[in-house]
């Protein structure tokens, strides 16, 4: 059984390996992986009927575990491959009769600054991603900023907000996506992923598909967007409407009143808003009997299933392993085309 196929977590702490310790006592294991919107989380279920994990080897809240999932002979050449899947900071612990011990970890640590202090300070006449820079350092933590575009801010105020509130604010205000793992702030532009070519296909005729589902929306959608706003100053309005190339024949058209100083500038906030309203009205999900290589923010090929095909990006993975066996499931939305 040397050469078995077979994944499984492996956890480090003060960059020891734990896997000893744990492997023997490890009922149940999972990892969430979201793009947008929430922390990654990891949970694991110790049994405990020698009250080790409850006694002494009960591990202080706040301890950081940086987990990742290995692949042994995966591809059948022998080979150990390992996907780091990041930094969590212990959050919960948990006891339960005939369970065991339940310990919870999340990606954005509560003993920062990042989500636990309210904060106000402002910036003017900067970049966009000066500011995002700024929060970053203040938490001694990374940015990677995903996007092409970095406007120019005139003013920017953050009153008596957490970091964490206050980055989500100004993604959403700027049609872009926040994302917290392995101490690094990951600011991204959606879109831009979409446009990605696909890293994998999900094809109906998988031997390891075990479920899926599809859901078309009509509510929420719209078929344009219209943004219209008046300057005062000027006494000039400014008006804009974005109808994307395969936009339904009938429809909501969205209407905005934001402020605006150019026809170029509404072309921009058309196309951003009529996104965040339509982006989540083509959903899948889908659940395989095994550890796939399928991570938040990959774009994927979905075929086999007649009108719901497309392209698909994925908006958050779970990873689960037990007794009996490995899971992995995902949830995806259809890429919209041309905004």
């Amino acid at each position: 059984m040397a050469n078995a196929r077979r994944a499984y977590l492996s956890l480090k702490y003060n960059n020891q390996k734990l896997d000893a310790y744990i492997h023997p006592f490890l009922k149940e294991w999972v990892i969430t992986d979201n793009l947008s919107g929430a922390a990654d989380d990891l949970e694991i279920l110790l049994e405990d009927t020698q009250r080790l994990w409850r006694g002494s080897w009960m591990p202080p809240q706040g301890a950081l575990l940086t987990a990742s999932i290995v692949h042994q002979n995966w591809y059948g050449d022998g080979k150990t491959h390992t996907k780091v899947m990041g930094l969590f900071e212990i959050d919960e612990i948990g006891l339960k009769h005939r369970e065991g011990v339940r310990i919870a970890a999340i990606s954005i640590p509560e003993s920062g600054s990042l989500r636990g202090q309210q904060k106000s300070r402002s910036w003017e006449k900067t970049k966009l991603k000066t500011v995002f820079s700024d929060i970053a350092k203040a938490n001694g933590m990374k940015l990677q900023y995903n996007s092409d575009e970095n406007p120019d801010v005139d003013r920017v105020e953050q009153a008596s907000e957490q970091d964490i509130k206050f980055l989500m604010r100004l993604c959403q205000e700027n049609g872009l996506s926040l994302k917290i793992s392995n101490k690094t702030i990951v600011v991204m532009d959606e879109a831009k992923y979409e446009k990605a070519a696909a890293q994998a296909t999900v094809q109906m005729s998988d031997p390891y598909l075990l479920d899926y589902e599809f859901i078309k929306s009509l509510n929420g959608r719209y078929r344009a967007a219209k943004v219209e706003y008046r300057d005062p100053s000027k006494k000039k309005t400014i008006r804009y409407t974005f109808t994307p190339s395969k936009a339904p024949k009938v429809g909501r058209i969205l209407v905005i009143n934001e402020q605006v100083k150019s026809t170029a500038e509404a072309m921009k906030l058309a196309k951003k808003r009529l996104r965040e309203a339509n982006k989540d009205a083509d959903t899948a999900s889908f659940l395989f009997s095994e550890i796939k290589n399928f991570f938040s923010g990959m774009t994927i090929n979905v075929k086999g299933f007649g009108g719901f095909d497309g392209k698909y990006i994925i908006t958050q993975t779970r990873f689960a392993g037990g007794e009996n066996g490995t899971v992995t499931a995902i949830n995806a939305r259809k890429c919209l085309e041309g905004y």
